[in-house]
């Protein structure tokens, strides 16, 4: 006889009623299993004699097939459903994918800009969160958000793939930022890496989602030379690109890559600015401290260069869409306002300071006596599109733009 092979094991782990259609010519045979799958809180399904294994083999693949591109996730089970009296017809059951309602998600960064953000959303659509704390503070920060607390640090591996097998999914939003200011980007990639090869060997064949932040600049627009989309790959990253932006790409194409090894991996690319009213250290911040400083708000030669923007809560809320059904393997654009010209962004930002916007040229020597670190990015063009994204997984961007969002005055507090 047969039985067990159309559902998921990681399902079965979780302990949830789901149906085991089985097969067989024995009927002592088969009672015996029935016997023993109820025992273990599920429902037998006889389906006839074992002539239909062949069927059930093939019923597999379906539910491969299903996880992959139909149901956009391996968190679902086949089951049998039976039909009122009224809808009855001459068949009397039907066959049903049923979702899990509820999915315990493991997530790092989760006090951070997004993840504070992230967890509040994961926990209001009914998932458990357990977030990663390393301080005290963390874990409070944590427990206020509604989230569990698992102790630890991204420097503990085992930690990590632990936490991994006992979730149902993982949203990765930290990093080394310790390593920031001694090594820079490339050192914070170089510690990322091995973190995401952990969550992939914990994860491998389980069809388990795996989301992570990347940079809506890590496909390289410069070089393309046009709008980018979620089908644009990051751009490879060696040596030579130590000191940019470009290094972390390594760590995004790793990600993707870990959907050959049957995680749901994807990467959800953040804006470059992304605002909110807790917004403290990002892009917008930095560029009004600069402006309060030096008495003016600049941009980079004619500043005709695209930037894009997204509200925090509409990044929360596609980490969440992903996380819950996005294929594997995919890039993610949370993205709102696609590309809007830096010289307008700075005079938004004057015009609320009431300082005046001024170009700075864009001089090896005068541009970093401006922007300081920032320099190599604020020069960039980085237009991006979110068509991909809203088609797949139905976001759609429900927060206040940037420039409207500089109207609410929280980036302007009264003196």
């Amino acid at each position: 006889m047969k039985a067990f092979n159309t559902v998921f094991g990681h399902m079965l782990a979780q302990g949830n009623p789901l149906d085991v259609l089985i097969t067989g010519d024995d009927a002592e045979a088969k009672a015996t299993m029935a016997a023993f799958i109820k025992s273990l809180g599920l429902r037998p399904m006889d389906t006839g004699p074992l002539g239909m294994a062949r069927w059930l083999e093939g019923t597999g693949l379906v539910m491969i097939g299903l996880g992959r591109y139909g149901a956009g996730s391996f968190n679902f089970t086949l089951g049998v459903s039976t039909l009122p009296e009224r809808a009855r017809t001459t068949t009397s059951r039907a066959t049903s994918i049923t979702r899990t309602s509820s999915m315990r998600v493991f997530v790092t960064g989760g006090t951070g800009h997004s993840g504070s953000y992230i967890i509040p959303e994961l926990i209001a659509a009914g998932h458990e969160v357990t977030g990663l704390a390393r301080s005290d503070t963390a874990a409070a920060a944590l427990s206020a958000l509604g989230a569990k607390v698992r102790r630890g640090d991204l420097q503990d591996l085992d930690g990590l793939k632990e936490a991994a097998t006992d979730s149902d999914g993982i949203i990765h939003v930290a990093h080394r930022q310790d390593l920031l200011f001694s090594g820079g980007i490339h050192a914070v990639a170089a510690a990322e890496l091995p973190i995401m090869l952990a969550y992939g060997e914990a994860l491998a064949g389980t069809g388990k989602p795996l989301v992570a932040t990347g940079s809506i600049g890590s496909p390289g627009q410069g070089f393309l030379g046009r709008t980018a989309t979620e089908e644009d790959p990051a751009l490879p990253s060696g040596d030579e690109h130590k000191g940019t932006l470009r290094a972390r790409n390594v760590v995004e194409t790793a990600v993707v890559g870990l959907a050959e090894q049957g995680v749901r991996s994807s990467v959800v690319r953040i804006a470059n600015i992304a605002h909110s009213t807790t917004d403290r250290a990002g892009f917008l911040p930095t560029l009004i401290a600069l402006a309060k400083e030096k008495g003016f708000i600049g941009y980079p030669g004619d500043g005709a260069n695209l930037w894009n923007a997204v509200h925090i809560r509409d990044v929360a809320s596609l980490f969440r869409l992903a996380l819950e059904k996005g294929p594997a393997g995919k890039y993610w654009h949370a993205v709102d306002d696609g590309g809007i010209p830096f010289r307008e962004i700075a005079e938004a930002i004057g015009s609320r300071l009431g300082l005046p916007a001024v170009s700075v040229p864009v001089d090896e020597l005068v541009l970093p006596g401006y922007f300081g670190f920032l320099a190599n990015i604020v020069t960039q063009s980085y237009p991006a599109s979110n068509l991909v994204t809203r088609r797949t997984l139905g976001w759609e961007p429900a927060q206040p733009r940037l420039l409207a969002d500089l109207d609410n005055g929280h980036y302007f507090p009264a003196s």
